[in-house]
Protein backbone atom coordinates (compact mmCIF):
# COMPACT_ATOMS: atom_id res chain seq x y z
CA UNK A 1 0.00 0.00 0.00
CA UNK A 2 1.27 3.16 -0.97
CA UNK A 3 1.22 6.77 0.46
CA UNK A 4 -1.66 7.53 -1.46
CA UNK A 5 -3.70 4.72 -0.73
CA UNK A 6 -3.09 5.62 2.98
CA UNK A 7 -3.41 9.08 2.43
CA UNK A 8 -7.24 8.44 1.21
CA UNK A 9 -7.30 6.07 3.99
CA UNK A 10 -6.68 8.66 6.57
CA UNK A 11 -9.49 11.11 4.78
CA UNK A 12 -11.97 8.56 4.29
CA UNK A 13 -12.14 7.71 7.63
CA UNK A 14 -11.57 11.40 9.32
CA UNK A 15 -13.65 13.28 6.76
CA UNK A 16 -16.86 11.37 8.01
CA UNK A 17 -16.14 11.04 11.15
CA UNK A 18 -15.82 14.70 11.71
CA UNK A 19 -18.81 15.34 9.62
CA UNK A 20 -20.51 12.89 12.06
CA UNK A 21 -19.33 14.89 15.09
CA UNK A 22 -20.79 18.40 13.67
CA UNK A 23 -24.32 16.08 13.34
CA UNK A 24 -23.92 15.15 17.04
CA UNK A 25 -22.60 18.73 18.18
CA UNK A 26 -25.77 19.64 16.78
CA UNK A 27 -28.19 17.04 18.30
CA UNK A 28 -27.10 18.16 21.60
CA UNK A 29 -29.10 20.25 23.67
CA UNK A 30 -27.89 23.13 23.83
CA UNK A 31 -26.30 22.42 20.59
CA UNK A 32 -22.97 23.58 19.77
CA UNK A 33 -22.67 25.35 16.44
CA UNK A 34 -18.93 26.28 16.81
CA UNK A 35 -17.87 22.93 17.05
CA UNK A 36 -20.20 22.14 14.05
CA UNK A 37 -18.72 24.44 12.17
CA UNK A 38 -15.19 23.31 13.27
CA UNK A 39 -15.31 19.70 12.46
CA UNK A 40 -17.14 20.82 9.04
CA UNK A 41 -14.00 23.34 8.07
CA UNK A 42 -11.29 20.42 9.49
CA UNK A 43 -12.84 18.20 7.31
CA UNK A 44 -12.79 20.48 4.26
CA UNK A 45 -9.52 21.21 4.85
CA UNK A 46 -8.24 17.39 5.09
CA UNK A 47 -10.25 16.27 2.22
CA UNK A 48 -9.20 19.40 -0.25
CA UNK A 49 -5.69 18.74 0.99
CA UNK A 50 -5.83 14.99 0.07
CA UNK A 51 -7.51 15.88 -3.35
CA UNK A 52 -4.29 18.67 -4.13
CA UNK A 53 -1.58 16.10 -2.95
CA UNK A 54 -3.18 13.55 -4.86
CA UNK A 55 -3.76 15.86 -8.48
CA UNK A 56 -0.44 17.06 -8.23
CA UNK A 57 0.86 13.71 -7.69
CA UNK A 58 -0.81 11.03 -10.39
CA UNK A 59 0.75 10.67 -13.58
CA UNK A 60 -2.31 11.38 -16.18
CA UNK A 61 -2.13 13.89 -18.60
CA UNK A 62 -3.16 17.28 -17.83
CA UNK A 63 -6.83 18.07 -19.29
CA UNK A 64 -7.62 14.65 -17.32
CA UNK A 65 -5.87 15.96 -14.26
CA UNK A 66 -7.36 19.37 -14.68
CA UNK A 67 -11.03 17.83 -15.12
CA UNK A 68 -10.53 15.72 -11.97
CA UNK A 69 -9.21 18.21 -9.96
CA UNK A 70 -12.46 20.73 -10.98
CA UNK A 71 -14.93 17.85 -10.38
CA UNK A 72 -13.33 17.47 -6.86
CA UNK A 73 -13.64 20.94 -6.11
CA UNK A 74 -17.03 21.35 -6.87
CA UNK A 75 -18.11 18.39 -4.96
CA UNK A 76 -15.93 19.88 -2.41
CA UNK A 77 -17.33 23.60 -2.68
CA UNK A 78 -21.01 22.62 -2.71
CA UNK A 79 -20.63 19.71 -0.34
CA UNK A 80 -18.89 21.68 2.53
CA UNK A 81 -20.62 24.70 1.76
CA UNK A 82 -23.77 23.30 2.23
CA UNK A 83 -23.30 21.58 5.62
CA UNK A 84 -22.12 25.02 7.08
CA UNK A 85 -25.20 25.83 5.74
CA UNK A 86 -27.49 23.83 7.32
CA UNK A 87 -25.90 24.47 10.76
CA UNK A 88 -26.20 27.95 9.95
CA UNK A 89 -29.92 27.51 9.04
CA UNK A 90 -29.67 25.19 12.44
CA UNK A 91 -28.89 27.71 14.70
CA UNK A 92 -30.99 30.36 13.31
CA UNK A 93 -34.03 28.02 13.99
CA UNK A 94 -32.73 27.37 17.83
CA UNK A 95 -32.50 31.28 18.23
CA UNK A 96 -35.36 31.74 17.24
CA UNK A 97 -36.96 29.23 19.75
CA UNK A 98 -35.15 30.30 22.28
CA UNK A 99 -36.19 34.21 21.72
CA UNK A 100 -39.79 32.69 21.58
CA UNK A 101 -39.72 30.34 24.61
CA UNK A 102 -37.87 33.63 26.46
CA UNK A 103 -40.88 35.91 25.58
CA UNK A 104 -43.46 33.22 26.49
CA UNK A 105 -41.88 33.08 30.02
CA UNK A 106 -41.64 36.66 30.62
CA UNK A 107 -45.31 36.76 29.98
CA UNK A 108 -46.21 34.20 32.00
CA UNK A 109 -43.48 35.32 34.51
CA UNK A 110 -45.69 38.61 34.57
CA UNK A 111 -48.66 37.27 35.21
CA UNK A 112 -47.76 34.96 38.40
CA UNK A 113 -46.42 38.81 39.64
CA UNK A 114 -49.89 40.37 38.96
CA UNK A 115 -51.16 37.07 40.97
CA UNK A 116 -48.73 37.77 43.93
CA UNK A 117 -49.11 41.20 43.77
CA UNK A 118 -53.09 40.83 44.11
CA UNK A 119 -52.61 38.52 47.09
CA UNK A 120 -50.68 40.86 49.32
CA UNK A 121 -54.19 43.11 50.36
CA UNK A 122 -55.86 39.74 50.70
CA UNK A 123 -53.30 37.90 52.83
CA UNK A 124 -51.84 40.75 54.74
CA UNK A 125 -55.59 42.19 55.83
CA UNK A 126 -56.09 43.06 59.57
CA UNK A 127 -59.38 41.62 60.15
CA UNK A 128 -60.75 42.34 63.67
CA UNK A 129 -61.22 39.52 66.36
CA UNK A 130 -64.88 40.46 66.33
CA UNK A 131 -65.83 40.26 62.41
CA UNK A 132 -69.28 39.32 61.90
CA UNK A 133 -69.92 36.37 60.02
CA UNK A 134 -71.32 38.06 56.94
CA UNK A 135 -67.98 40.32 57.01
CA UNK A 136 -65.78 37.12 57.08
CA UNK A 137 -67.73 35.23 54.50
CA UNK A 138 -67.52 38.08 52.47
CA UNK A 139 -63.74 37.92 52.64
CA UNK A 140 -63.55 34.17 52.48
CA UNK A 141 -65.56 34.75 48.74
CA UNK A 142 -62.79 37.37 47.73
CA UNK A 143 -60.03 34.80 48.62
CA UNK A 144 -61.87 31.84 46.98
CA UNK A 145 -62.43 34.27 43.72
CA UNK A 146 -58.79 35.25 43.74
CA UNK A 147 -57.63 31.77 44.46
CA UNK A 148 -60.26 29.90 41.63
CA UNK A 149 -59.05 32.54 39.21
CA UNK A 150 -55.36 31.73 39.92
CA UNK A 151 -55.30 28.60 39.69
CA UNK A 152 -57.26 28.54 36.98
CA UNK A 153 -54.82 30.59 35.09
CA UNK A 154 -52.12 28.28 35.98
CA UNK A 155 -53.99 25.16 35.03
CA UNK A 156 -54.48 26.41 31.36
CA UNK A 157 -50.84 27.79 31.17
CA UNK A 158 -48.70 25.77 33.44
CA UNK A 159 -50.53 22.53 33.18
CA UNK A 160 -51.62 20.07 36.73
CA UNK A 161 -48.26 19.69 38.70
CA UNK A 162 -48.39 23.58 38.43
CA UNK A 163 -52.06 24.20 40.27
CA UNK A 164 -51.84 20.76 42.86
CA UNK A 165 -48.23 22.94 44.09
CA UNK A 166 -50.26 26.23 43.78
CA UNK A 167 -52.92 24.73 45.24
CA UNK A 168 -50.97 22.74 48.22
CA UNK A 169 -51.22 24.73 51.27
CA UNK A 170 -49.02 22.18 53.08
CA UNK A 171 -51.47 22.12 56.11
CA UNK A 172 -51.26 25.75 56.52
CA UNK A 173 -54.21 28.45 56.97
CA UNK A 174 -56.29 27.67 54.61
CA UNK A 175 -59.49 29.97 53.99
CA UNK A 176 -61.02 28.42 50.72
CA UNK A 177 -63.41 25.67 51.28
CA UNK A 178 -65.12 24.87 47.89
CA UNK A 179 -63.20 22.79 45.46
CA UNK A 180 -61.13 24.87 43.32
CA UNK A 181 -61.35 25.41 39.37
CA UNK A 182 -64.55 24.39 38.91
Amino acid sequence: MGPMEIMWTITGVMVPLLLGTAWAMLGLSPPEFWIARGSTLVAALIFTASSIVWISNIQWPTSSRVLIAAALGLAALIGFSECLRWVNHREIIFLAQQRSAADKRASIRAKLQQFYVESGPLLNRNLPKNITDADFQKYENEVNVWVNTTARWIQQNLGDAATAKFTDVGGGFRVWTHNLIQ
